[in-house]
């Protein structure tokens, strides 16, 4: 019975370690969002260039879909 409490306790804590990981997470995403922002409209930078059309900053931070595959 006591393995019980143990795994009971042992997965509480990993479960508040995941959250406190995903919470640092969120946080910096919405600092580096926010900076994006202030730095495009007030100073006219961005932390990353890009050419082409708007969605170009969104597109170029995920990992290219063919990295993905297997070569054929």
């Amino acid at each position: 019975m006591r393995w019980i409490i143990r795994l009971d306790e042992s997965l509480a804590w990993l479960s508040k370690l995941c959250g406190w990981i995903a919470c640092v997470a969120m946080i910096l995403m919405a600092a580096n969002v926010f900076y994006d922002v202030v730095a495009r409209y007030a100073f006219n930078d961005v932390s990353h260039r890009h050419a082409g059309n708007g969605m170009a900053p969104l597109f170029s931070r995920l990992p290219a879909w063919h990295s993905l595959c297997p070569a054929h």
